[in-house]
């Protein structure tokens, strides 16, 4: 028998992997049954496979955001995914106080209005092997370590990252406009 720790959840119909779990919970309209604008993570067994809502399917699970009520996919605490991103990004950018830094704050807003804020979630992770993430350079940003200019950013490591950011922050007008790529190549 396999253990219940390499599924997602249970539903009435049984586990569910973390790859259907996650798609099923990406389903999203009216209800069949009830007539409701919501995920439809659930399936009519009777006649057509219909997607229906959790709550028609019989789930017992909630996943509606404790922080804002959106209805999906949820991750620790019981956050949506871009509440879960705000939270990072506040933690990250964030001064003594626990305020994110005034000077940084159309970063973070820049950051929110994401339409993919999943994107931004994995963009944050720590990957095996790697010394330095961007969270990190986030943290060093929040902490006030890194100067925000662009020479600044020409020597952070890894470059990669610290490009990305570079041209978030001139995206948002925290810093001036470049072609950082040939100030970058004129580095060194």
């Amino acid at each position: 028998m396999r253990s219940a720790r390499l599924f997602a959840g249970t539903w009435p119909d049984g586990y569910v992997c973390r790859t259907c779990h996650d798609r099923a919970l990406r389903i999203r309209g009216v209800c069949p049954d009830c007539g409701t604008e919501r995920i439809l993570p659930g399936v009519r067994t009777a006649g057509a496979r219909t997607p229906i809502c959790a709550d028609c399917a019989g789930f017992t699970v909630s996943y509606q955001c404790v922080q804002c009520g959106h209805e999906g996919k949820l991750h620790a605490r019981h956050l949506c995914t871009r509440c879960t991103f705000a939270d990072e990004l506040t933690d990250l950018l964030s001064d003594d106080a626990g305020r994110i830094r005034p000077e940084l704050a159309p970063l973070a807003a820049h950051l929110l209005t994401m339409n993919a804020p999943l994107s931004g979630l994995c963009w944050l992770k720590h990957r095996k092997g790697r010394d330095r993430e961007p969270a990190d350079l986030l943290a060093e940003l929040g902490r006030g370590e890194i100067e925000l200019t662009h020479d600044a950013f020409h020597t952070l490591q890894p470059w990669r990252a610290a490009a990305h950011l570079e041209e978030l922050l001139m995206a948002c007008g925290i810093l001036p406009q470049v072609d950082s790529r040939s100030a970058r190549s004129n580095v060194g």
